[in-house]
């Protein structure tokens, strides 16, 4: 598993270069060197690190750490990125997509967009149609409207990063690592910008680490997965939630998300 995955990781990074003009040999001398590092780094995190026998007492303050960490990644980026670039970030297929669920004209001579194509996702156009169309429906004004569906994209990205902090921790069992993540997380201001940006990329990626870390806690502590499945609990859960989420609900928020979530599974 380690293997495919460094090697999914140096040919993603790699096979771009590739398509803008750049030599396969050339390609292929970055992809070995790089695909060695990763596994070598994820060798040394799976050794040095999980600790599977421990992991199940690291998960009694679980709930309280992924609240902490949530409502304060929800405060610091309203107040560091909503409040002063409101009413949101709004690119070229965001500004498309509302004109799209409020009823105005949104087609160009661009392929990207000429349709409800998979360039912009039923499932997510029908998420920001519902938000918008309450808002508006309640009195908002559109520029408040448009703001909501920002704090939208915040709210479920501060979600997603909360559960990647608890993650880690549980699984890593050094508070200094969780600190690093939880600090890295709240702070680095490419986040801070890209929570209050109205994408579907926001929305899946979120959903997608949080994806790949169930996988990892799966990996590193299947016997305990094994003995709550047979009982019927988290890990009964967990493993439809993998399941559900691979198939059809996370894909929907992004082209090629049946790829992507096939390729890490």
């Amino acid at each position: 598993m380690g293997i495919v995955f460094s090697a999914a990781c140096s040919l993603s990074l790699t096979l771009p270069l590739y398509s803008n003009g750049s030599g396969l040999v050339s390609c292929a001398a970055l992809a070995f060197p790089l695909g060695v590092l990763v596994f070598v780094v994820l060798s040394l995190l799976a050794r040095f690190s999980f600790k599977p026998g421990e992991c199940e007492r690291s998960r009694n303050g679980g709930t309280r750490l992924f609240a902490f960490a949530a409502v304060s990644f929800i405060a610091i980026w309203v107040v560091l990125g909503l409040a002063p670039l409101y009413p949101g970030c709004f690119s070229t297929d965001s500004i498309d997509i509302l004109k799209m669920v409020s009823g105005m004209p949104f087609e160009s001579d661009h392929f990207r967009y000429d349709t409800l194509n998979n360039h912009h996702p039923a499932a997510y156009v029908f998420l920001i149609y519902i938000i918008y169309n309450a808002c508006m429906l309640f009195g908002f004004s559109q520029a408040t409207s448009a703001a909501i569906v920002a704090f939208a994209h915040l709210f479920v990205l501060a979600l997603c990063c909360g559960f990647i902090v608890r993650k880690v921790s549980e699984l890593f069992l050094r508070p200094a690592l969780t600190l690093a993540c939880f600090a890295f997380l709240l702070w680095d201001p490419l986040l801070v910008w890209y929570s209050v940006t109205v994408w579907k990329d926001v929305v899946f990626s979120g959903l997608f680490a949080c994806f790949a870390l169930l996988l990892v806690d799966i990996k590193v502590n299947p016997k305990q997965y094994a003995a709550h499945l047979l009982r019927g609990g988290r890990a009964a859960h967990s493993v439809g939630l993998l399941s559900a989420s691979k198939q059809r609900v996370h894909c929907r928020y992004r082209d090629h998300g049946d790829i992507r979530f096939c390729g890490i599974s």
